[in-house]
């Protein structure tokens, strides 16, 4: 397309670069959200650099299938260390080349199955919790995932570790943030987060493997790579946290949703039900679910708990006809692309069925970024979805769900998308 002249590239207004930048930190959703009916690509007065907020798929090809061109962002480095998410070039590539294997279909299928019999026991717990009112469906999700995901990759948590880690990891992701926006030093309570996560990974490191059962993605680095043992910690930490951060968020998100969808819920459940009776689901079932399947990608749409992704600009270019200077940041925001006019149709209403196949036929490769696109699109992202399917199913067969708060829900986003209040709901024991 033709350039844009500079001077038409819409900008942000309001506060000078050092109030953006507090307004960023505190809540960068807040400020996307400002920037968005603005156009689809918009400057922000921020940081050291031009940031260039962007909404149009049609200019996201080259932001995400040229990565030597547009560079991930690295800023997550100082909470998680260096690993394949938060590393760039050639070191990216072997550290993508130590990853995949784990992630074969076969390797995750198996990881998936464990996951599911270790959460048919942590959701059978729900039916005490359901006696005490109202409950913290987010902060009890990152439990679930913490006792029945985090095993595949070869950590085991202590029940007072579970107390703890749903709201330690959301001071290490609010730690995280600030220090990439500008810099904040440890407080006390931070570092005792960062001894909690890391002293997991210690554990984990010095406990031998188990005599029988599949390797873990521990022991898949240990036995098949020479990784020095303090690459290990970065590469470690990534796991520890993707798998119990982001897929319970939306698992707690999906249960708000369907709370206020009494027609998806029973269409759901009658689904769960004529597949599966009373047993629990398998790996195999989620195939013959597809409504649970287009239900969990309608509350990623709608709830991407990856609202934004960062890319770096390695030498003058554009975005979608507006010039970007190298350097530059370019901030994808995942919420608003997910509700593009031009390529959804009635985008805030919940509807699975726009997953149905000749509803999807057609639409922009770029227009669904749940897991991001490209080279760098998460490598987790089917053990992720078979995760969320099977904890989803599992609560669905035992509990309906009531929300406890009045109105929308608040959200706030840093690096990934929260509710500053959690995601309160009662659970009602199915048949009572």
């Amino acid at each position: 397309r033709p350039p844009t002249d500079p001077s038409a590239t819409p900008v942000l207004p309001g506060a000078p670069v050092v109030g953006q930048l507090a307004a960023f930190r505190q809540d960068a959703f807040g400020l996307l959200r400002r920037a968005a009916p603005l156009g689809d690509v918009v400057r922000f007065n921020l940081l050291h650099a031009p940031v260039y907020f962007v909404q149009d798929p049609d200019a996201l090809g080259p932001v995400f299938d040229t990565q030597d061109l547009w560079m991930r962002g690295e800023g997550l480095q100082p909470l998680l260390g260096r690993n394949v998410l938060t590393t760039n070039g050639d070191v990216w590539r072997r550290g993508r080349s130590l990853a995949q294997p784990s992630f074969h279909p076969k390797q995750t299928d198996a990881a998936a199955a464990d996951f599911g019999a270790r959460a048919e026991l942590c959701v059978r717990g729900w039916e005490a919790l359901a006696q005490g009112g109202a409950l913290d469906l987010a902060g009890e999700a990152v439990r679930l995932f913490a006792r029945a995901a985090s095993p595949a990759f070869g950590f085991a948590f202590t029940d007072d570790e579970l107390l703890r880690w749903p709201d330690a990891l959301l001071r290490l992701q609010s730690w995280g943030f600030a220090a990439l926006a500008g810099g904040k030093p440890r407080s006390p309570q931070v570092r005792r987060d960062f001894a909690l996560m890391d002293g997991l990974i210690e554990r984990a490191l010095s406990t031998p493997p188990p005599a029988d059962g599949p390797p873990s993605y521990l022991e898949r680095l240990r036995q098949d790579h020479d990784v020095p043992r303090e690459q290990l910690m970065g590469h470690l930490r990534l796991p520890l946290v993707a798998s119990t951060d982001n897929p319970p968020n939306t698992v707690a998100f999906a249960l708000w949703a369907l709370a206020a969808e009494p027609r998806w819920t029973a269409a759901l459940q009658d689904e769960l039900r004529a597949v599966l009776g009373n047993e629990p689901p398998t790996v195999d079932d989620l195939e013959r679910l597809p409504l649970l399947a287009r239900v969990l990608d309608e509350v990623l749409r709608l709830w991407p708990s990856v609202y934004m992704l960062a890319r770096t600009a390695q030498e003058d270019t554009e975005l979608a006809g507006h010039p970007v200077a190298a350097g530059s940041l370019a901030l994808v925001g995942t919420w608003f692309v997910h509700r593009h006019p031009a390529h959804w149709t009635d985008p805030e209403r919940f509807d699975p069925d726009r997953f149905l196949p000749e509803r999807s036929a057609g639409r922009h490769r770029l227009a669904y970024l749940p897991f991001g696109s490209g080279p760098r699109r998460c490598v987790g992202s089917r053990l992720a979805l078979q995760q969320m399917q099977l904890a989803l199913a599992l609560i669905l067969q035992r509990f309906d769900v009531q929300r406890a708060l009045e109105g929308p829900l608040p959200l706030r986003g840093l690096f990934a998308l929260r509710s500053p209040v959690g995601v309160p709901c009662r659970l009602i024991p199915r048949g009572t």
